[in-house]
């Protein structure tokens, strides 16, 4: 048992020894980040006080609301929401009017849905929170269709009805 606690280990150090080596020679800008980056935006920037233009995010990334301002975004005549997780879950409860956009329907549903989404206002997507990666799908299609205000909420509705004291 112990044999294997230490083959175990070694392999372990050995494994983050050769990722460390890895992205240590990789060129500069090309490493992989030690930490997950925030990508939140102010205020300001997101409801356009200050005529402020939305931060570009770098190649592959979207920015993020948080709950507080998830609040404020609610009920704002600006922004539309999309729920991006399964149907069921989406009939059950959802953010404010949020539309229901699963990226795993069929092609021909997912992409009439998509088309549905108006360019003209700021879009908010979210799914369960978390570890969930459905509202980066449907957000990273609508980047690809040519819509530019998209952010995510990433606390999703696993925080929102939490914080809301909703049932889930």
């Amino acid at each position: 048992m112990i044999k294997h606690l230490k083959q175990a280990l070694f392999i372990v150090i050995l494994a983050i020894l050769t990722g460390i080596s890895y992205n240590s020679l990789l060129p500069t800008g090309k490493a992989l980040p030690w930490f997950k980056e925030k990508h939140e935006v102010t205020d300001s920037t997101l409801f356009n006080t200050n005529n402020e233009k939305i931060p570009e995010a770098k190649a592959g990334e979207l920015l993020e609301v948080n709950f507080e301002q998830m609040k404020k975004i609610v009920d704002h005549p600006d922004f539309f929401l999309i729920d991006a997780r399964l149907e069921d879950m989406y009939q059950e409860s959802h953010i404010g009017n949020a539309i229901n956009i699963y990226p795993y329907w069929d092609e021909d549903r997912y992409m009439m849905a998509l088309q549905e989404v108006p360019y003209d206002k700021t879009i908010v997507v979210y799914c369960d929170g978390g570890a969930c990666d459905l509202s980066h799908s449907v957000a990273e299609t609508l980047q690809q269709m040519g819509i530019e205000k998209i952010f995510l909420y990433i606390g999703g509705w696993e925080e929102w009805s939490q914080k809301q004291n909703l049932n889930k």
